[in-house]
């Protein structure tokens, strides 16, 4: 039996699960904002989000992008009082860096992210990860302040189309630990997408009333390709008009696998591909729920456990222990 067949039909050898199973993951916005880039941009639930966050008198959400491109209370806009908020975090934290905007949006100064990379740095006990459609930029900026990687962050960026899998050769000229793709929404096949040098890869199909469909195929190619060259796959989600519409199985099973380096035995890494399929979801909703109760900078809103939008810290039970996931 082949690698392959044998991770098809058995999936990755199982990992124990921890003594109590627990993490917690938060989402972490040191900016906020964006501007459409691409058709993956299309619906972005940021954008709609932002919308009601303003309506809502959230003053994280108060400055309208270009209508073109953005929208209410979408202008990307830094936040110098979040900064230090993980700072604050004492137990390990699984931290996804601005769910809410593309910390390498030119309109971010380097400077700023400087700052963020620093608070990153100061935060040993954590590991963040973050996505970007700008990766080139991403490249030339970490480049020049973090040449060498720090090992508590994953860098990623988002292939929609077999358009844009250029992305991909700047992530690999990225300064990184952990460089990762995110396929999703998945718009179309990858046949020129090169995945040499890369640690990990998730799919997904697009949610919401406008979703656009997502092939089988396209699905399996990527897949079988990741098994073949040893790169753990995570299968989010088929869409639909809601997120949980068309489930998670691929051919009878769910695929759960992450990528790890030198992950500490404290770390649940396991949890990390629930916080990513709810990432988009849940968590935001979390942000709903609470976004005028405090901004995550001092007083009521760090002593209240929200982040910088107003998230309440998710435990999670369902992940295994160790730096790989196990496909279930």
């Amino acid at each position: 039996m082949t690698g392959r067949d044998a991770a098809l039909h058995a999936g990755r050898p199982a990992v124990g699960r921890g003594q109590d199973g627990q993490i917690e993951s938060r989402t972490w916005n040191p900016t906020t904002g964006c501007d459409v880039i691409s058709p993956g941009c299309d619906h972005c639930y940021a954008l709609g989000f932002a919308k009601r966050l303003k309506a809502m008198g959230n003053p994280g959400y108060q400055q309208d992008g270009d209508p073109r491109s953005s929208g209410p209370g979408f202008r990307i806009t830094v936040h110098p009082n979040r900064l230090d908020v993980p700072l604050h975090w004492r137990a390990p934290q699984l931290v996804f860096v601005d769910s809410m905007s593309d910390l390498f949006h030119a309109g971010v100064p380097s400077d700023f992210v400087a700052e963020v990379l620093d608070v990153m740095a100061r935060a040993r006990q954590h590991r963040f990860f973050a996505l970007t459609k700008r990766p080139a930029r991403m490249a030339s900026v970490l480049k020049r302040l973090r040449p060498e990687p720090l090992p508590n962050a994953w860098w990623g960026t988002t292939i929609e189309s077999n358009q844009y899998v250029g992305r991909a050769d700047r992530l690999r000229a990225t300064p990184a630990a952990v460089r990762f793709l995110s396929l999703q929404p998945l718009l179309g096949p990858l046949p020129d997408l090169d995945l040499t040098g890369l640690d990990w890869a998730y799919v997904g199909g697009e949610s919401g009333p406008d979703h656009r469909p997502m092939a089988a195929e396209w699905v399996r190619d990527i897949r079988d390709r990741c098994v073949d060259a040893g790169i753990p796959f995570l299968f989010k989600q088929w869409g639909g008009r809601t997120r949980n519409a068309g489930g998670r199985l691929l051919d009878g099973r769910t695929w759960d696998e992450l990528a790890g380096l030198n992950c500490p035995p404290s770390v649940n890494f396991g949890a990390l591909a629930t916080m990513m399929r709810k990432a988009d979801g849940r968590a935001l909703a979390g942000a709903g729920r609470n976004a005028v109760r405090g901004q995550g900078g001092r007083g009521r809103g760090r002593r209240q456990g929200l982040d910088g939008d107003g998230v309440q810290p998710r435990r999670d039970r369902s992940g295994a222990d160790g730096c790989r996931g196990v496909a279930r």
